[in-house]
């Protein structure tokens, strides 16, 4: 007896790949009850276990968990194979950050993961200031959050996207100095023209559109669909410089609701003209 278990071991042994580039070294594979170990470079795993019942579960930061069905080690059973594939909730990529001199607001947008199996549901924003550690600050289902900061020193800031299967790995961070300087490495980026990717995408039936401008001015930001004929004008007028977000309801411009299909979204603002696709899936 060891431990109160009869040691007539058992093994159970398999393979555990990865959605992501990390090696599987880093996954835990672990039962129930205290025991476990780590998979080689090649994804192989070995685990010996005394006769008794367990389930086996395989897990990585920012991976989606995987379990066995419960089995039992016993003198007429006492080898398993389980293999796993741990798939990977993707980070949203190209966060920055921008603002103006003088102003105390800061606006931090980012890129969308790639569509995959498991669709985002939207995103948390984390801060820090100075050595304090980071705080959830905020969620958002766009691309795109607004802050107003008040304490002098220095921030930082990263996203995480939000899935139902939980938050998936994190951007890389950035840091801000405020009040915002210009001066080398402390220079404020400038504002920028962009238009961010819709989201939902697919949607049923409303989506949000957000995008930037980086000087106040005539705007226009129209759906079309896939012969080229406008569909619906959400925008037509002088808009201020920085992020702005849009919701499409699914309505033409005689309010009635359009079809399931492909449709473009098109941003025009002095010197920037900017078109994307999305679908809409009722």
């Amino acid at each position: 007896m060891i431990s109160g278990y009869y040691f007539a071991p058992g093994v159970v042994s398999g393979n555990v790949t990865l959605g992501s580039d990390l090696s599987p070294t880093l996954a835990r594979i672990a039962t129930q009850n205290r025991f476990t170990t780590t998979p080689d470079a090649a994804g192989d795993y070995a685990l010996y276990l005394p006769q008794a019942t367990y389930t086996l579960t395989a897990a990585l930061d920012y991976h989606i968990t995987q379990n066995t069905p419960e089995f039992t080690i016993s003198n007429q059973q006492f080898s398993y194979i389980y293999n796993f594939h741990l798939d990977y909730l993707s980070s949203p990529t190209g966060l920055a950050y921008s603002g103006a001199i003088g102003d105390s607001l800061i606006y931090l947008t980012w890129i969308a993961p790639e569509p995959g199996t498991y669709p985002v549901q939207g995103y948390n924003i984390y801060r820090k200031f100075e050595t304090h550690p980071y705080m959830l600050i905020g969620a958002t289902a766009t691309t795109s959050f607004v802050e107003e900061l008040s304490a002098t020193g220095l921030y930082y800031y990263y996203v995480r996207a939000v899935y139902a299967e939980g938050e998936g790995a994190p951007t890389d961070i950035v840091s801000v100095e405020f009040p915002f300087v210009s001066n080398g490495d402390n220079e404020i980026p400038a504002l920028v023209n962009a238009l961010g990717i819709n989201y939902p995408n697919p949607f049923n039936p409303t989506t949000s559109i957000s995008f930037s401008l980086a000087k106040a001015g005539q705007a226009t930001l129209k759906i079309y669909n896939t012969k080229g004929q406008l569909v619906k004008t959400l925008i037509n007028t002088e808009k201020s410089s920085g992020n702005h977000t849009v919701v499409w309801n699914g309505m033409n411009n005689e309010g009635k609701a359009v079809s399931s299909g492909i449709y473009f979204y098109r941003l025009d603002a002095p010197g920037y003209s900017k078109t994307r696709k999305m679908m809409l899936l009722k």
